[in-house]
């Protein structure tokens, strides 16, 4: 499935107009950007940071990149991983080093935005 991007909360590494293809995973890794529901039943698309077990169920912590909430959602609520990004008709495909280390310069250009205020 393919998803357009609204809102800025993924920015640097998702930006309003992007096309996202998501793929539902038997298994996602922390750093992984998934689409899931929100608990008001909208789609939303943050990265998996955590994970946590409360009486039997499995609950996955959520952010945004450009975001200072997380959000704890059921596993149930997951639709799928970004597997790649078009963006003004080029396409980046999302591996696991890859996204780790375009997660870490997202990272390092958040930080050097917030120094410079």
């Amino acid at each position: 499935m393919e998803i357009p991007i609204k809102g800025n909360s993924m920015e640097p590494f998702l930006i309003e107009g992007d096309l996202v293809k998501v793929v539902p995973k038997k298994f996602y890794f922390f750093g992984d950007i998934l689409l899931f529901f929100n608990f008001y039943g909208k789609v939303w698309c943050h990265r998996f940071i955590g994970i946590s077990f409360k009486e039997g169920s499995v609950f996955f912590h959520l952010k945004g990149d450009n975001s200072k909430k997380k959000e704890t959602i059921p596993y149930s609520n997951i639709i799928g991983k970004v597997v790649s990004i078009q963006r003004n008709g080029e396409v980046l495909k999302i591996n696991k080093v890859k996204n780790f280390y375009l997660w870490l310069k997202n990272l390092w250009e958040i930080l050097m935005k917030k120094t410079e205020n």
